[in-house]
C-alpha cells in the first residue's frame, strides 16, 4: 500500500499554569500563541508528513489559551491535535 499525504489541520492548546522555568515564553493574544508554534509546523513538513507548509497543504484550526487557575487547572504544556481533513 502506498502511502499518499493528506491535508492536515493544527490546533493549539496552552496551559499557562505555573511553571518551574523562571523565564518562559507566555503569549498575550491567540495571534502569538500561534505564530510562536510555527517551528512544530516546519517540524511536520521535515518530517514529511506534508510535502510543504502552504495553505494547500496545512491548515491552522484553533488556538486556545488556559490562563486562569480553573482553565489550566496546575497545566504548563501545549497541547498540539494534528487532524487530517478529508
Amino acid at each position: 500500500m502506498d502511502w499518499a499525504p493528506k491535508p492536515i489541520r493544527i490546533s493549539f492548546e496552552w496551559f499557562m499554569g505555573p511553571s518551574k522555568v523562571s523565564r518562559h515564553y507566555r503569549p498575550t493574544d491567540e495571534d502569538n500563541a500561534a505564530a510562536s508554534l510555527k517551528s512544530a509546523i516546519d517540524a511536520i513538513k521535515t518530517a514529511r508528513w506534508v510535502p510543504d507548509d502552504t495553505s494547500d497543504w496545512v491548515k491552522t484550526g484553533e488556538t486556545n489559551l488556559h490562563r486562569t487557575k480553573a482553565e489550566h487547572n496546575g497545566r504548563c504544556e501545549i497541547l498540539v491535535t494534528i487532524e487530517v481533513i478529508e
